[in-house]
Order: structure tokens, then C-alpha cells, then sequence
């Protein structure tokens, strides 16, 4: 979700892109290694519910495609082929600085 977020305050231009694009870059690229040859996603936290200590959040079981960890990583997806799709001159600001700067980002 977090990567998602920047991924979008680039893109209109409410975050930094100098400072934030290359995060959400380096976000998306560690999302997509956990992303199964089926497209279900790895390593997905599963409900948490409420504790004081420290090792019941450390030590959750883990899910493979459950939809708290795919919704996500689709945000994700959709809002760099969004961005992708639209013409250049009517892109995002925030979106074309962030191309210029790093345009291997994709974003």
C-alpha cells in the first residue's frame, strides 16, 4: 500500500519525485519478487488482530494469494499502466518529472 501511495503522489505531483520516485521504484521491483508464477502473491501476512508483544506481529503466519496482499500489489500495477496509457501530454506533471529524472522507473 505504501508503494502504491507513492507511486501515485508522483504521479499528480504531490510528492517529490526526485525524492520519492526512486522508492516507489525500488517498492514496485521488490513486489513483483514476490509475485508467483501463477500471479498470486507470497509471503501475505494474514489477520492480526490486537497484541502487546512484539513476536505475535513478527511470527503471523504467512498466505500465498490471499487478497490483503494481491488488492495491493493491482493497485500498484494499475496505476503505472494508467499512467502509461495516457498520452504524454496529458500526463501528470509529477509523472513526467519523474521520467526525466528516472527513466528507467517507469512511472
Amino acid at each position: 500500500m505504501f508503494t502504491y501511495a507513492m507511486i501515485v503522489g508522483v504521479q499528480h505531483g504531490w510528492l517529490e519525485a526526485k525524492e520519492y520516485g526512486n522508492c516507489a521504484r525500488k517498492g514496485w521491483i521488490g513486489l513483483c519478487g514476490y509475485i508467483d508464477a501463477d500471479g498470486n502473491v507470497r509471503e501475505i501476512c494474514v489477520g492480526i488482530g490486537q497484541n502487546q508483544d512484539t513476536e505475535y506481529y513478527l511470527n503471523r503466519p504467512r498466505a500465498v494469494g490471499d487478497l490483503h496482499g494481491q488488492a495491493p500489489v493491482l493497485w500498484c500495477a494499475w496505476a503505472l499502466a494508467q499512467n502509461e496509457r495516457l498520452p504524454a501530454q496529458t500526463k501528470n506533471p509529477g509523472a513526467r518529472r519523474i521520467r526525466e529524472r528516472f527513466p528507467e522507473a517507469k512511472i
